[in-house]
């Protein structure tokens, strides 16, 4: 736990927007499609960074459910709301990336020892264990990353609203997902 602090630390304190103005949409999703990298040669698509949680799909992500994602005007967040999880946006999402890069490349670090260089499975349990760790140490990022946002949206309300827009747009999603399989 201390190394993830002191890399969330490192990056934070070193990353552009540390204190800066609130990103838009756009340029959210700019840093994040910046700090991703190549996929791996064997992945046929890739989820990033949410595919490098522990659990990536049973939690939601407050902080662009709240500030980025079309509808969120009807959680109806104060000025100070907004500000406030734009800070915790700054303060978290620069870490996650670049912990799930770190993710990354024990993966494929994996991927090259058992695939390419055929080294037997047992003599990379550890490279497993270390991938397990990392993906629970992000997983449990994002959990205080919730409670963070739930700090921050107090009201009962625009709680309500705020979950009520997940379920709704991840009930979209799946909608869609449906209709491109037929």
């Amino acid at each position: 736990m201390k190394r993830l602090l002191i890399i969330l630390s490192i990056f934070i304190l070193s990353s552009p927007v540390y204190g800066g103005e609130p990103l838009t949409s756009k340029q959210h999703m700019t840093q994040i499609k910046a700090a991703a990298s190549e996929k791996g040669p064997y992945a046929s698509h890739e989820r990033w960074p949410k595919g490098y949680f522990l659990i990536s799909d049973n939690l939601p992500f407050l902080v662009g459910l709240s500030l980025y994602k079309p509808g969120n005007e009807t959680i109806a967040l104060s000025t100070e709301q907004r500000a406030a999880i734009h800070e915790v946006r700054n303060n978290t999402v620069p870490a996650v990336l670049a912990m799930a890069g770190k993710i990354k490349q024990k993966e494929l670090e994996l991927a090259d020892k058992l695939v390419d260089q055929r080294i037997a499975p047992k003599n990379l349990y550890y490279l497993v264990d270390e991938i397990a760790a990392m993906r629970a140490e992000l997983t449990k990022a994002h959990m205080d990353c919730i409670r963070s946002v739930q700090n921050i949206v107090t009201d009962e309300k625009q709680y309500e609203a705020l979950l009520q827009h997940a379920r709704r747009l991840a009930d979209e999603h799946k909608k869609q997902l449906h209709r491109g399989k037929k």
